[in-house]
């Protein structure tokens, strides 16, 4: 099938011709007693006609291409939520030996009381690790950061996000949330190292 009849059979070329006709047959009915008047008319409706058709398909592909990303984005979290922990370690502690992408400083003697209050696997991680940054993002997490959440009671705090969003856990767990107030859903992922691994 040729380019041309390809383009024919789209929808977006019958709405054009939909719009060039209504712009016509809207022309002749306001003015049909002087031909000239009536292909001025026309031509002005029909120019306008096809601006407005060309600013709604251009917004309609926005919509569409937003849309397809937000759905990739929800697959990329829902696979990577599902990693086991041991895998979803490993990959992150590459990710994070990346010095162009995380400046991460180890551990050294702390005296920040809450870490015995976090989960297992973020225990192990802070005995890793004094900080982790990312060099060009948000991501901030470590001892010095780890208080009670000032935006969501009953949790802690393990670092911040986008905006000044804070890290949370709930005290003797390691699911990770990233909230700014203390009304939106819950919906984080498993751990700190899932976590990480949105970031790649």
């Amino acid at each position: 099938m040729s380019i041309a009849k390809q383009f024919r059979q789209s929808p977006e070329y019958r709405a054009a011709i939909a719009v060039a006709t209504g712009a016509n047959l809207l022309a002749y009915a306001l003015i049909h007693s002087s031909r000239e008047k009536y292909f001025c008319v026309a031509l002005a409706l029909n120019v306008l006609g096809l601006f407005l058709f060309s600013a709604l398909t251009g917004s309609l592909a926005k919509w569409k291409e937003k849309s397809s990303t937000y759905i990739l984005a929800k697959e990329d979290v829902s696979k990577i939520a599902a990693l086991p922990l041991a895998d979803a370690k490993d990959r992150a502690l590459i990710l994070l030996s990346d010095t162009q992408l995380f400046r991460c400083q180890p551990q050294t003697a702390s005296t920040n009381p809450l870490i015995v209050k976090l989960g297992r696997t973020l225990q192990d991680f802070f005995l890793l690790y004094e900080s982790v940054e990312e060099i060009n993002g948000d991501l901030r997490v470590g001892h010095r950061w780890i208080n009670d959440s000032s935006v969501r009671p009953g949790f802690l705090r393990i670092g911040f996000q986008y905006d000044g969003s804070e890290l949370v856990v709930r005290p003797g767990e390691d699911r990770v949330f990233m909230v700014h107030d203390a009304n939106h859903i819950l919906d984080g992922l498993p751990s700190i190292y899932h976590h990480i691994l949105l970031l790649k």
